[in-house]
């Protein structure tokens, strides 16, 4: 199992193409990849499945489609804050 946290938010754009083509590689080998992130673009293109945590709590775990327009919707309410995690497996 691999645990990234935000890797496409540093290094320029030849470290991001790198990492984006190992992490498909991941994939296709059929390893798990955990993907902690706050881009929903991110967690969309790369996770079958994602974890909604709010404030320590799971809000919802499904498709990460799913998962990613319940967190969005909320967003928009006067007290939002949380993160998305997703799995792709």
């Amino acid at each position: 199992m691999l645990l990234v946290d935000e890797i496409w938010g540093v290094g320029d754009e030849e470290f991001t193409i790198k990492s984006t083509q190992s992490m498909l590689d991941m994939a296709r080998s059929n390893r798990t990849i955990v993907v902690v992130s706050h881009s929903m673009e991110l967690v969309r293109d790369f996770c079958d499945r994602a974890v909604w945590l709010d404030h320590g709590r799971t809000r919802m775990v499904g498709p990460s489609a799913d998962v990613i327009r319940a967190y969005t919707d909320a967003v928009t309410a006067p007290d939002a804050g949380s993160a998305v995690i997703g799995v792709e497996a």
